[in-house]
């Protein structure tokens, strides 16, 4: 497709074609040049805010939705799209007031109400994140996106049935949504049907080869089968898929840790360590392991030889030895009849 070199619209529209083919990085590069022809098109900012994020650049995605932002403080979507980020980044306080302000300028915004309902359940308001996914669902009926939700919120609750409904529903709304099935092959290996999660996450990673989420939870399928050779290969293809998603760090840590290969189980325990959370029940469980690896053997206890026990017992020789002598039984004469 040829573009006038001049025209910021061209590129632009050219860049909005390839996100939805997910080639972000020809995205990024045509919205790259369209800002660089008109730098006031708060839509260019939101659209290269879109690229970077799926391309990891977290901290440039969101300058680039404050840009638009600044730009244009009425755009709803912008709002949301920088929610999402503040979420993914544990800012629930700055992802909901940005919510907020977006239902604020649009109270039907059904991404509005979906995107705050993941802000609720970050914070464990699971009542309130429910009653914003049915309001979604109530604004856009086949909203992929809210079932998705929907089915992450029974799944903390260990109600596998539901939460399948909802991953299904998801999947008719969009059958090319990554995430649903992702999610739902998650819930078939909670429910221990390894062969039904595979093939999830085996049409996840047809849809998109690089989600270092379905590589992660191909590998623990693996894992659990004790195939833990197979699973530090899937998680070495989520690292590089994303070099800063400590979760993969840690699961292949836990899968050298079985192989008993100490010594790379503990580069990727200081790696999650690195990347991820700063406390909880992983970072002392991880902190607890590193401990153990670096605590020195113990020094196996000196063996007496043979030789120096035989001198410390003394054994009479053989040929010392005075044997009594066997006496006979007297022959008895036989009597002749």
């Amino acid at each position: 497709m040829t573009l006038a070199p001049k025209d910021p619209a061209g590129f632009a529209g050219r860049g909005q074609v390839y996100l939805g083919k997910h080639k972000w990085r020809a995205a990024l590069k045509d919205l790259d040049k369209a800002i660089s022809l008109d730098s006031v098109n708060a839509e260019n900012f939101r659209l290269r805010g879109m690229a970077r994020k799926h391309l990891g650049r977290q901290a440039d995605a969101i300058a680039d939705f404050s840009k638009a932002i600044a730009l244009n403080p009425s755009g709803v979507r912008a709002y949301t799209n920088r929610a999402v980020l503040y979420t993914a980044a544990g800012k629930p306080d700055s992802a909901l007031a940005d919510c907020n302000k977006a239902l604020s300028l649009d109270a039907k915004d059904a991404e509005a109400f979906n995107c705050r309902s993941t802000v609720h359940a970050l914070l464990g308001q699971r009542e309130r994140a429910m009653q914003d996914i049915d309001a979604a669902i109530t604004l856009r009926p086949l909203y992929a996106e809210s079932y998705n939700n929907r089915g992450n919120l029974f799944m903390e609750e260990s109600k596998f049935d539901d939460a399948l409904a909802n991953y299904d529903k998801a999947i008719s709304c969009n059958p090319r949504f990554v995430d649903a099935y992702v999610n739902r092959g998650i819930c078939y290996e909670q429910r221990n049907n390894l062969t039904r999660a595979a093939l999830d996450i085996d049409m996840a990673l047809l849809l998109d080869s690089r989600y270092a989420k379905a590589y992660i939870q191909r590998g623990v399928i693996f894992a659990k089968n004790g195939q833990f050779d197979k699973a530090i290969e899937e998680y070495g293809k989520a690292i590089k898929a994303d070099s800063l998603d400590p979760a993969a760090y840690l699961a292949r840590a836990y899968a050298y840790h079985k192989e008993k290969q100490f010594k790379s189980a503990k580069a990727d325990f200081n790696r999650f360590l690195k990347f991820g959370p700063k406390e909880g029940k992983n970072v002392d469980a991880v902190k607890k392991l590193i401990a153990e690896i670096d605590k020195p053997a113990p020094k196996p206890e000196a063996k007496v030889e043979e030789k120096a026990a035989e001198k410390s017992v003394t054994k009479p020789e053989e040929k010392n030895v005075e044997k009594p002598a066997v006496k006979k039984a007297e022959e008895k004469p036989v009597e002749k009849k």
